[in-house]
């Protein structure tokens, strides 16, 4: 079996799923592999607008994506907009669930089919991932991930995380994909921030500089965001800078504008297709506010104006549309988290 773990790249829920399909669910699939022959298994990043044409093979392992096209080995994701049809029937090793993180699902998964423990290590690490993908933070949580501190001694497992998800965000594609791999590689710890080549990187390093780059950006956005008083959303459109500064801090608009109930962010890639990515999300901290189905509402944007490669959670998504179409999905976004309203 030529497996390949194929996962949500530059992410660390993808990162955090490879990680537990590598330590707690191979050796149960496929009692054939050594420790040695599990190190061994490719991690591929892939962007969920790339499913599309990227080509699968029998033997590949796909998790926190969207369901590939053709059969693999296993497909198990969390996301809302790729929800089976009810009464539809899966293929052995494919698995959707409810979650708020895919790396808890899968964790989930190894307790109630193989009867794997959650130490009390592996729950805090589980609450941290689900936190993290789920935006579920407090302007407390916020402050300690995002700001500076004092120091930064003993950090939590969830600042860890994000200590570990600074490492992808190099965009370069290919030393993201190496360090995925490097780490997954070697021996394993029990969490992902335990594993020896992630803490000889220094990782604190890399943390400090994301903070000085989301400060950057905090300074630049403040020169272009807008706020749409109908929709009470939050409105970042790039097109009207000529370079972005800095690393997104994609909770600040709700600390700027408290009231919002929703937040777009309009980037435009320059790729063949000439298409955007337009990001939908909701205000973290008050979540029983948003009453669209923000997944839905970017799989129909996609389908409508780009290349139907959208979806995402209840709360948060993001979608692709071509760049002529910018304006007219961005007022048909507007008219429907306006309509959520009433």
């Amino acid at each position: 079996m030529n497996y390949r773990i194929i996962t949500h790249a530059a992410c660390t829920d993808g990162f955090c799923s490879a990680f537990v399909v590598k330590k707690y669910l191979m050796q149960h699939w496929d009692k054939n592999l050594s420790e040695e022959d599990i190190k061994k298994i490719p991690v591929i990043g892939v962007k969920p607008y790339e499913m599309r044409d990227f080509e699968f093979k029998g033997d590949d392992i796909v998790v926190d994506l969207p369901r590939p096209h053709t059969q693999t080995f296993a497909w198990i994701d969390h996301h809302a907009s790729n929800k089976p049809e009810e009464g539809e029937k899966l293929p052995e090793r494919y698995v959707w669930g409810k979650h708020y993180s895919n790396a808890g699902l899968l964790l989930e998964i190894a307790q109630k089919e193989f009867g794997l423990e959650l130490t009390p290590k592996l729950k805090e690490f589980k609450e941290a991932s689900e936190l993290i993908d789920a935006a579920l933070y407090t302007k407390e949580v916020i402050t300690e991930c995002y700001y500076y501190q004092d120091n930064f001694d003993n950090p939590s497992i969830l600042l860890q995380l994000h200590f570990l998800g600074e490492l992808f965000h190099t965009r370069d594609r290919e030393l993201n994909s190496v360090l995925f791999n490097a780490m997954l590689s070697t021996d394993l710890g029990e969490i992902p921030t335990e594993t020896q080549l992630f803490k000889e990187m220094h990782p604190v390093l890399f943390h400090k500089a994301a903070l000085n780059g989301f400060n950057a950006w905090r300074e630049q956005l403040d020169t272009y965001v807008e706020y749409d008083e109908e929709s009470r959303t939050s409105i970042q459109d790039s097109r009207k800078i000529l370079r972005s500064n800095g690393n997104v801090d994609r909770f600040y608009v709700y600390m700027k504008y408290p009231k919002s109930v929703y937040g777009v962010n309009i980037k435009v890639i320059r790729d063949e297709e000439q298409t955007a990515r337009i990001g939908i999300g909701s205000n973290i901290f008050h979540k029983d506010w948003c009453k669209a189905q923000i997944g839905d509402i970017c799989e129909e944007i996609s389908r409508k104006f780009g290349n139907s490669t959208g979806g995402g959670h209840p709360y948060v998504g993001s979608t692709t549309v071509y760049e002529k179409n910018i304006d007219e999905a961005l007022k048909m976004i507007l008219e429907k988290l306006k309509a959520s309203l009433e």
